[in-house]
């Protein structure tokens, strides 16, 4: 035998009837949830569909709560809708729990958009299917997507509306192995830079009109970027090539073939001059430096003061045969010899003073040894081993 009941539910908080509830009429008043019911104004059967017990639908111009509002609230797990009407439909738009993926999920139909005047904050992921906009409306402020960072302050991803870029607060990794920059399309330089503060900032850029990658160092100069290998350049000048006589020459270095390997002597008592000419490579872009390999005859203290003069010709310039050398390059205060005569050193001369050298060009290179310069006080001769140049390669 089964009993119908009326009972009143502690763990709930309420009173729960086993059984379908009808109100025929309330007089001329009722009371129901503690809210006034006036007979002949509003009736229930303008709140609730109480004759369908199919759908279990309740129908009402507002719907308010002071509260929470559950939907399926006693279960089981499944999908569950909150509708808006749109287009003639009473379900085009809804509010979805995705019980399968455990996910809330705003449909639109064929068109549609959720907006926020405000923030909106997440527990977990936000999806969308479309676009998503930030600063929809277009008011004059910048736009934020924050990350909750416990303990550290939040890290974001900031639209910067003054600066027309975005900004990333931290450290951006990329885990892929490729970066890509620009849209695709040509037309503007391709710009990576260095935001330290300066004026102009350390750039590196690929140059649309070169159809090459460039750098500079301060956002002024630029420099093509080498093709491979270390982008250094050397060329090989043998001692015994140099010229010893003519017009470029006061005094001359000495060859001596010796009994072993060549060298060239310059002496301590006077200033003495070699001179060299090749062609400079065609891969050459800049930074000039003459390697100088040496030796000292007796010298095993102080110094010697080496310098290195560079003319260079460019096609149609002026008479090779009428000097036109560019200011010494040395090393300021000169170049201490080795502690034990006969032991191998090398000088390295920065020619800043090159002559405009540029890519094919005529060089003539002239090395002196400047014997009453004040740097260079050690005795005896110099014997100058081997001559080589490095340059930077385009």
């Amino acid at each position: 035998m089964s009993f119908e009941y009326f009972k009143w539910n502690i763990l709930n908080n309420r009173f729960e009837f086993s059984d379908d509830i009808h109100i025929s009429g309330c007089g001329s008043f009722c009371e129901l949830s503690g809210q006034a019911y006036q007979a002949g104004a509003d009736t229930l059967d303008n709140v609730c569909d109480r004759g369908n017990t199919t759908d279990q639908d309740i129908t009402a111009a507002h719907l308010k709560s002071n509260g929470n509002v559950y939907v399926n609230h006693d279960g089981p797990n499944a999908n569950s809708y909150i509708y808006f009407y749109a287009n003639g439909s009473p379900t085009d738009r809804y509010f979805k729990w995705n019980d399968a993926f455990d996910e809330i999920v705003a449909g639109v139909g064929l068109s549609g958009q959720i907006r926020s005047t405000n923030n909106i904050y997440a527990e977990d992921d936000i999806k969308a299917g479309g676009d998503f906009y930030l600063n929809y409306a277009g008011l004059a402020q910048d736009a934020i997507i924050y990350f909750y960072k416990p303990g550290a302050g939040n890290e974001t991803l900031r639209w910067n509306r003054t600066t027309t870029r975005f900004e990333f607060s931290d450290d951006l990794y990329v885990l892929s192995s490729e970066l890509g920059i620009g849209d695709g399309t040509t037309g503007a330089n391709k710009v990576i830079y260095a935001n330290n503060g300066d004026a102009n900032l350390p750039n590196l850029r690929y140059n649309e009109s070169t159809n090459k990658w460039q750098y500079s160092n301060d956002g002024v100069a630029w420099s093509d970027i080498g093709s491979g290998g270390a982008g250094t350049g050397t060329i090989i000048i043998p001692v015994q090539g140099a010229k010893m006589t003519g017009s470029y020459i006061v005094f001359s270095a000495r060859v001596d073939a010796g009994n072993a390997a060549w060298r060239l002597l310059f002496s301590a008592t006077q200033t003495e001059s070699a001179i060299w000419q090749f062609r400079m490579p065609q891969d050459y872009a800049s930074g000039l430096v003459v390697k100088l390999i040496y030796t000292m005859v007796s010298a095993t203290a102080d110094k010697v003061d080496m310098e290195v003069e560079v003319m260079a010709l460019s096609d149609g310039e002026a008479d090779p045969d009428t000097a036109s050398f560019d200011a010494v390059n040395e090393i300021a205060g000169g170049t201490t010899v080795p502690d034990t005569a006969g032991k191998i050193d090398e000088i390295s001369i920065t020619c800043s003073n090159d002559d405009g050298v540029a890519a094919g060009d005529l060089v003539i290179m002239r090395v002196n040894r400047d014997h009453d310069d004040a740097d260079d006080t050690a005795t005896g001769d110099l014997e100058l081993r081997a001559v080589s140049i490095q340059y930077i390669e385009s």
